[in-house]
């Protein structure tokens, strides 16, 4: 129920916001019927913002960022918001996969190498991992909430982490264990009482060049609650993100 008021109030929010704003959506940027974007294009672009929703890999979508979408394309990014193949079909690294490709979309609208990336949760990690593995063309990623550390996980969440990447080798698929050769500016945004994905796995990658920490005091796996401290984080990293966008 929450889930869903949630998703409402984002789209009532987005439609608000995105009025006189040139939106393109249910795009097939792959062949697969699960290969499908949002896109919110402000005139001539400078930069793109890719979304990837949470979801622990296996569900989520790319509505939950109905409302985040076009306070992007009003600053004149470029904002997509991508669903990607999900592991109950498609185990690893499938959606990495689909990072690469939805960013090649983007060229009629936008140069594929001035793209962030920005992703909660599971998103985050593919993120930060794309980061590391393809990093040709990123001017940076946010990661929100995300699994940095894929070895300290427990119990319920083994098991899912051997059914999306079919492997026991955790560290091959953890963030902090791939080395970033080419060390693209990363924001981790955490709450400190995200019992989800603990905030330890973050902190340790912050000691990585070119990572930086954003901790939320309180702050929840989805950055909720408490509302206060999740506002003001969000907005930080939106302007980090324009940062990063005009420096680079």
């Amino acid at each position: 129920m929450i889930t869903a008021l949630n998703r409402l109030r984002r789209r009532t929010e987005g439609a608000w916001r995105e009025r006189g704003m040139h939106v393109e959506r249910d795009l097939a940027y792959g062949p697969d019927p699960d290969q499908r974007l949002d896109a919110w294009i402000p005139p001539s672009p400078h930069a793109a913002v890719l979304l990837l929703h949470g979801g622990g890999w296996i569900e989520g979508s790319r509505v939950d960022f109905a409302s985040l979408a076009p306070r992007f394309a009003a600053r004149g990014l470029l904002a997509v918001a991508v669903d990607y193949r999900l592991a109950g079909r498609h185990p690893w690294p499938a959606a990495l996969e689909d990072v690469t490709r939805a960013i090649a979309f983007l060229a009629p609208w936008c140069d594929p190498k001035r793209v962030l990336l920005w992703g909660h949760s599971a998103g985050g990690h593919i993120a930060l991992m794309h980061a590391r593995l393809r990093p040709a063309g990123l001017l940076g990623v946010v990661a929100l909430g995300a699994p940095a550390d894929l070895r300290l996980l427990r119990g319920a969440e083994v098991e899912l982490a051997d059914r999306v990447f079919r492997t026991k080798d955790l560290a091959a698929v953890s963030p902090i264990c791939v080395a970033d050769r080419a060390e693209v500016p990363t924001l981790l945004v955490h709450g400190t009482a995200d019992v989800v994905c603990d905030i330890s796995g973050a902190r340790a990658l912050a000691a990585q060049p070119g990572v930086r920490l954003l901790e939320v005091p309180g702050g929840n796996h989805g950055l909720q609650w408490p509302p206060g401290p999740c506002l003001r984080a969000r907005a930080a990293a939106m302007r980090w993100v324009e940062e990063v966008v005009e420096t680079r």
